[in-house]
């Protein structure tokens, strides 16, 4: 419950994605919190139609719209109602709904093309729980994707807490995330499963100070039961 009211206040606080980028695009993909900055939705693969994608923590639902826009058939998944409304009142197009992306992935109906987040539920859940479940949803060469701040200092890694901006008047809201260097994140993407995996930090404009770890992992083209067979 206190995670959920902490993303929902969040969520109130936090100003909507703008009605066009640089460009003068009205979707587009970012994964970083640097406007206009880094990689698109090509990390993502050869994402378009036929293909399956789902995004964990979607939030106002911004980059699953450009997904959406490239002709994927788009899901997303957030812990917060007041994300989630947001999300359908300006894109009602979009598949989006309210819930863990633990639970949702356990009983997944479908296998993905891709599985993403962007500062969102990969980086606010357990990856020893939630690692084996993305690598169970995605179809046979799939690619799992996700960025988040980089660990703010050296040597803090793991389970950290992260304070959110209370009501006012209240108490601190605080959640839980885990923080790994890039060659930690690709060791536990491999033990779990994943190949082709590659971590790194994205550097910031000039200016700014916060990079942007991306990590990336493919599922294998077949199981390891068929593998070994």
């Amino acid at each position: 419950m206190q995670d959920t009211q902490a993303w929902d206040q969040w969520a109130t606080d936090r100003p909507g994605r703008r009605d066009t980028n640089a460009a003068g695009e009205t979707t587009w993909f970012n994964w970083t919190i640097h406007p206009d900055h880094g990689p698109g939705a090509e990390v993502l693969g050869d994402i378009g139609p036929g293909t399956r994608v789902l995004e964990l923590g979607c939030g106002s639902g911004g980059n699953l719209a450009h997904v959406a826009a490239l002709g994927a058939d788009a899901t997303g998944i957030d812990l917060s109602p007041v994300q989630v409304q947001a999300a359908k009142d300006r894109y009602p197009h979009l598949t989006v709904q309210t819930g863990t992306a633990s639970r949702f992935l356990a009983t997944a109906p479908d296998r993905y093309h891709a599985v993403y987040s962007v500062y969102g539920a990969s980086w606010f859940t357990d990856p020893d729980d939630l690692l084996p479940l993305v690598l169970a949803a995605l179809a046979p060469d799939g690619r799992y994707a996700f960025s988040q701040n980089p660990p703010a200092l050296p040597g803090c890694v793991g389970p950290q807490a992260t304070q959110m901006k209370p009501p006012t008047p209240g108490e601190p809201l605080y959640v839980k995330r885990w923080d790994y260097e890039p060659d930690e994140w690709e060791s536990r993407l491999k033990e779990a499963g994943f190949v082709n995996v590659k971590a790194q930090v994205i550097t910031p404009p000039p200016g700014r100070r916060t990079g942007t770890l991306l990590v990336t992992g493919d599922k294998p083209p077949r199981d390891h039961t068929a593998m070994s067979s």
